[in-house]
């Protein structure tokens, strides 16, 4: 008869401690990296969804060719002429009046449009320029409730009307300047300054 050898014990073998640090100090690096970056390609990222739209509205605009919507009003024996996109001259780019009432500013709680004006809307017909501009077609997500259409911040695009000789230097020359713009970051109105996005 003959001997059995003796069974060999096999050893599992882990991590080592200095594996183990090895991998904990590049997953803590990787980290920290994305902690400082994220919110710079987030912002970025608004940014650029931001002058994206502006350029989409500025570009729809344009090409409509509209500065003024002329309503015919009986009672004051003649034409009124409003300025296109922004009916109540509130320097905010209009939503859809027939849905705007029932969908208030959140910050203001009321409707954008004031009886007078949602009455011109009715007898021109006027939706806003979500749905007035053929060439203009945005994503749901830049869109409120009353079809404002917002910026990468979610807030509403304001509007700049204006003669050729009072446009913002480096809007270019035409008899009227008609300027899209965002607030920016920042939310404050500088009249297309600052880090407001624009389209001129």
């Amino acid at each position: 008869m003959t001997p059995t050898p003796p069974q060999q014990v096999q050893l599992h073998q882990g991590f080592t401690l200095v594996e183990m640090l090895v991998v904990i100090t590049v997953l803590v690096a990787l980290g920290s990296m994305s902690l400082w970056i994220g919110p710079k390609m987030i912002d970025k990222g608004r940014h650029d969804g931001s002058q994206a739209t502006v350029l989409a509205v500025a570009t729809a605009i344009g090409n409509d060719g509209r500065s003024h919507l002329d309503l015919y009003q009986a009672s004051l024996g003649g034409s009124v002429l409003l300025p296109a996109w922004d009916l109540n001259n509130d320097g905010w780019l209009d939503g859809d009046p027939s849905i705007n009432a029932a969908h208030p500013d959140p910050s203001t709680s009321t409707s954008e449009f004031d009886a007078a004006t949602l009455a011109m809307a009715a007898t021109l017909s006027y939706r806003g320029p979500i749905h007035d501009l053929a060439t203009l077609t945005l994503p749901d997500r830049r869109l409120d409730a009353g079809a404002r259409i917002l910026d990468g911040w979610q807030r509403p695009l304001r509007i700049m009307h204006r003669g050729a000789a009072a446009a913002p230097a480096g809007a270019g020359t035409g008899r009227h300047f008609i300027g899209i713009y965002s607030l920016g970051a920042d939310g404050i109105d500088q009249a297309g300054a600052g880090d407001d996005v624009t389209s001129w």
